[in-house]
């Protein structure tokens, strides 16, 4: 029998899945026994295991495809992102930083074609605007600049801008503001701007003319006096002015008038009183001040008579004796307050005479030359005048003494010193600062005014800014810096306990600027009105607060229309201005609005225009003008060409002469030119002013109602002009400072990478000038300037660059 073992591993011999009939029965009863006997006796029967194996192996292959599984099919595993793909970012709200949103003015052909139609009616041909002048008065974005040297037209070209504006877009007066820098600007501009409105039907009264041209500091006022907190508060620069209803001022003009000056000598009386560290400042400041100062050690006066000094010690004692006999017999010596006796210092091992010893200043007294004695006379024993002998001493200890020392000149300046300085206890002194760089002489407290003014028109903080220069040892300005930089928040602080209230214009510019800009909610919309639409002449002339003043003026306008929807109301900023006629950058003016206009008035608009044909002068003129700025950085270097078909007559030069400026006066007032007469410096000007007033005082005589004769200083002469211009005198730098070049560099009024920024500032100015003054001429213009002495201190001049370029002037020195 097969063991059923054996049979499982290849296949199956009973077919159970079949029915069975009877035969088969008995068939597999059969086969069963058989098998199993086969089993028992371990046999095997060869037929019958080789026909199970092939049927086994038959059912075998047919079981084992009927469990075969499908064939796999690919299957590929969808992945679903449920987190933010947009960005890990962190929101935020962004902010609109333009002034101005809509880029162009809604201009149309027809518009254009009617304005020009008009014009040349109402102007006639021969005072047609240029192309290029038409390009900028047609200018179609809300912001325009415009840019040309002096004599281009650029007034011009604002002003009918202005009627483009009103007359053709229908933007109402009530919405526009022209803004002119100077008081005097703004007459011309008033009395310009009413004609030619006029010459288009539009009658301008004289209130709607003040009120459509402004001065910044008149804009400021016409906001101040809408905020109820701030209406009665009186700017400090129009004391003594504001009641005969003056809003502009004189600005960048230093001089105080006499009310300006009385508080600030209030302020400094109270300021000395109030604080004593700033009383013990003030104390050090006048000691140094009154005693004498170190000199300058390459001046060949000090020079010259330092050494007679030196020739002459041996003899010092007899002639300290003679000068004290002197004033002692004119009664002016001794005095009560002055341990006078005559001792000895050490001066570089040579005994110097003193006359005495004042203990509140720890300072020596030394007797000058005594007053009411000729200059020619001689001491016995001596030839030399005792005049010279004084003032050799003198320059000895100037030169190389080390101790404080008091010179007296005279009893007078003796009597001053002596009584400021036995009431230094309770009372300031008053006297002659004595300061690097200062243009005049002047007092300590308008001086201590007048320096934390400066850096306050610069944009900066005067206490902070002066806490922040370095100073060199022994430098004897490090002490007054330091009496400025306590004095000036004391004295606005005294300024604002006034009734009523005082505040410079500079902190009220602050107040709405730009970081007060805040404080323009509290004004009402229909005083904002009028600076919707700017325009600005003289752009190269505004302070950092002017400039900051009008960017928050527009800025607020745009919010009130865009934001608060108040009105929708064009708004538009149109500029002019020439970078080569910044005239007041040592006074804290900067052209930073104008060479970078786009960056600091931003639109979606802008155009910027060059003129370049001047209207007023003959070549000659322009090419001598411009051949002092060359080299000058610009934003137009191109030197215009003249539209007068004239001679070409360069500028003369001129000894400095009465006699000279007579002749050439004489010569073209009795040819019935109009004549400017500007001055370049105060003390090249006092050496011909008697013979100035006598030329003026004939014009008031001979025309009384029409003026032929105009004198103004120099650096007031922008937007004036005459047939002959007279120019008395160099255009002359002040000494430099380290002190202020600190101040310029920290405001950087100007792009320079100069350590110097002032030195630059100045030294660029000083041909600026001149080429103002020279670009006032039509016709002719002289120069006249005074004869340089061999001692002469070197100081840096304008004249210096006459010779620079062949044939730009005509020298007849």
């Amino acid at each position: 029998m097969i063991p059923e073992t054996s049979l499982n591993r290849g296949s199956l011999v009973n077919d159970h899945s079949a029915p069975v009939s009877g035969l088969d029965a008995k068939n597999n009863a059969l086969n069963s026994f058989l098998a199993s006997l086969l089993t028992m006796l371990k046999g095997t029967h060869p037929d019958s295991l080789r026909k199970g194996f092939q049927i086994g192996y038959v059912k075998g292959k047919e079981a084992a495809q009927t469990k075969q599984e499908a064939p796999p099919v690919a299957r590929k595993q969808m992945v679903i992102r449920l987190e933010d793909a947009r960005g890990d970012v962190e929101p935020r709200v962004q902010f609109d930083t333009l002034l101005l949103d809509d880029g162009r003015l809604r201009i149309t052909p027809d518009i254009v074609a009617r304005f020009k139609a008009d014009a040349l009616v109402r102007l006639g041909e021969d005072h047609q605007p240029t192309d290029e002048q038409w390009k900028a008065i047609l200018s179609p974005t809300t912001s325009a600049v415009t840019i040309g040297i002096a004599g281009t037209g650029k007034t011009f070209v604002m002003m009918l801008r202005a009627i483009f504006l009103h007359v053709y877009l229908r933007i109402p007066l009530g919405e526009m503001t022209i803004l002119s820098v100077t008081k005097d600007c703004r007459m011309d501009v008033m009395a310009e701007l009413t004609h030619l409105f006029g010459r288009w039907g539009v009658s301008l009264s004289q209130e709607q003319a003040w009120q459509l041209v402004k001065t910044p500091r008149g804009a400021l006022l016409n906001l101040i006096r809408s905020v109820p907190p701030l209406r009665d508060v009186v700017p400090f620069e129009l004391l003594g002015t504001i009641d005969s209803g003056d809003e502009d001022g004189r600005a960048f003009d230093p001089r105080l008038t006499p009310e300006q000056s009385d508080m600030v000598e209030k302020a400094y009386q109270h300021a000395y009183s109030r604080s004593s560290s700033f009383a013990r400042t003030v104390q050090a400041v006048f000691a140094d001040a009154v005693a004498l100062p170190r000199a300058a050690p390459d001046n060949p006066q000090l020079i010259k008579y330092s050494e007679l000094g030196s020739a002459q010690i041996s003899a010092d004692e007899v002639l300290t004796k003679a000068v004290t006999s002197a004033w002692h017999s004119s009664g002016h010596w001794p005095i009560l307050e002055i341990d006078a006796q005559l001792t000895s210092l050490s001066v570089m091992g040579h005994a110097v005479h003193v006359n005495g010893y004042f203990p509140p200043l720890d300072a020596h007294v030394v007797l000058g030359f005594p007053k009411g004695v000729g200059r020619d006379y001689c001491r016995p024993g001596s030839n030399t005048p005792l005049y010279e002998e004084c003032l050799a001493k003198r320059a000895y200890l100037q030169r190389f003494g080390s101790q404080r020392v008091i010179w007296c000149d005279s009893p007078e300046q003796l009597s001053s010193i002596v009584s400021a300085a036995m009431v230094l206890h309770d009372t300031a002194p008053r006297f002659t600062a004595r300061v690097k760089g200062l243009e005049r002489p002047m007092g300590i407290a308008e001086c201590l005014y007048q320096t934390g003014a400066l850096i306050e028109t610069l944009g900066l903080n005067p206490a902070k800014a002066i806490a922040d220069l370095k100073f060199m040892p022994n430098d004897p300005d490090a002490g007054f810096f330091d009496a400025a930089a306590k004095f000036w928040p004391m004295f606005e602080t005294f300024l604002l306990e006034a009734s009523p209230k005082v505040m410079t214009f500079n902190r009220l510019f602050l107040t709405f600027g730009e970081q007060g800009h805040v404080n323009l909610k509290a004004v009402p919309t229909e005083n904002l009105a009028p600076l919707r639409n700017i325009l600005t002449d003289e752009l190269q002339d505004i302070t950092i607060h002017t400039g900051e003043f009008v960017k928050a003026v527009m800025a607020e306008n745009r919010h009130r229309i865009d934001v608060e929807g108040v009105a929708d109301a064009v708004m538009s900023v149109f500029a002019c201005g020439d970078d080569f006629q910044t005239a007041h950058g040592t006074q804290g003016a900067t052209p930073r609005y104008l060479t970078d206009f786009r960056k600091h008035f931003p639109s979606k608009g802008y155009v910027l225009n060059l003129l370049g044909v001047n209207f007023r002068s003959q070549q000659g003129i322009i090419f001598s003008a411009h051949s002092l700025i060359l080299g000058i950085p610009a934003v137009s270097t191109l030197a215009p060409a003249s539209a007068a078909n004239e001679d070409v007559s360069p500028v003369e030069v001129y000894d400095l002469s009465p006699a000279t400026f007579m002749r050439l006066f004489d010569m073209h007032y009795a040819a019935g030119e109009s004549i400017l007469i500007l001055a370049a410096n105060p003390d090249d000007y006092r050496q011909l002013e008697s013979v100035v007033n006598v030329a003026v005082d004939r014009d008031k005589a001979d025309n009384p109602d029409d003026r032929q004769v105009r004198v103004r200083a120099a650096q007031r002469s922008k937007g004036l002009e005459a047939g002959v211009v007279i120019i008395l005198g160099d255009f002359v730098a002040a000494s430099s400072t380290w002190a202020k070049n600190q101040v310029f560099r920290a405001a950087k009024t100007v792009e320079t990478d100069d350590q110097s920024p002032f030195d630059v500032i100045q030294q660029n100015e000083l041909y600026r000038l001149a080429h103002i003054s020279i670009t006032r001429a039509r016709k002719t213009c002289y120069w006249l300037l005074p004869k340089e002495g061999p001692d002469a201190v070197h100081r840096l001049k304008a004249s210096t660059r006459i010779s620079g370029v062949a044939g730009s002037f005509i020298d007849r020195r």
